[in-house]
């Protein structure tokens, strides 16, 4: 009966161990100036560390990834270092917030607001979203005199996924602005939140954008 047992557990410890799959960390570049690592397993499945680095290898996002799917703490950082955000994934609660998240940044939302109303959070910096942006072929093509007076819209639905538009004096310039993302990074969002639900809403950025002397990079700078 032991021998019989024994036999049992090796064969439940082989199988255990062959059902682990192994995650490899890997680096990608997003744009220019960002470079994301992230870790997947053999079926290409995100698992375990996930962060993304800017230029000066300053760490920007922190997270973690189980079986493809967002888990406990993530961390967003401010450019010298310090906390800007830390949201738990597995319980959808906003742990921390700097007073001046939003700053100049407008919205539009058509419900009445709830005592637990939020607005949506990015799961990235705005710096890079605006380096991704800057890159799009739409935007690059405008002239000086069209680049005055415009404001980046973005609509965030309650799955947390956005479209992008620019806009002049509320009239849409560009609309359904493509990104490009990586295979293994997205734009994406923590959704708002109103009335014990997640809901859409718009986000608008007001730009002041001035000619970039690099033109083989793009040709506007941002400014925000």
């Amino acid at each position: 009966m032991k021998i019989q047992l024994l036999i049992l557990l090796i064969f439940l410890t082989k199988l255990s161990v062959s059902q682990v799959k192994q995650a490899i960390l890997k680096k990608e570049y997003i744009s220019d100036n960002y470079s994301l690592y992230y870790s997947i397993d053999e079926s290409k499945v995100l698992n375990g560390n996930y962060y993304v680095n800017d230029a000066k290898n300053a760490l920007v996002l922190k997270g973690n990834y189980s079986n493809g799917l967002r888990n406990g703490l993530w961390l967003l950082f401010n450019n010298d270092g310090s906390l800007k955000m830390s949201f738990n994934s597995s319980s959808n609660k906003l742990i921390f917030l700097i007073p001046n998240f939003f700053s100049n940044i407008g919205y539009s939302f058509s419900e009445e607001k709830m005592k637990d109303f939020r607005l949506a959070l990015p799961l990235f910096s705005f710096d890079l979203l605006f380096d991704l942006l800057s890159q799009n072929k739409a935007f690059k093509s405008l002239d000086r005199e069209s680049a005055k007076e415009l404001s980046l819209v973005a609509s965030i639905n309650e799955n947390g996924k956005a479209t992008f538009t620019i806009n002049k004096n509320d009239n849409i310039l560009i609309d359904n602005l493509e990104i490009e993302n990586n295979k293994f990074f997205d734009l994406d969002w923590i959704p708002a939140f109103n009335s014990n639900r997640n809901t859409s809403i718009r986000l608008i950025f007001p730009l002041n954008i001035t000619p970039d002397s690099d033109a083989e990079r793009q040709r506007f700078r941002w400014n925000y």
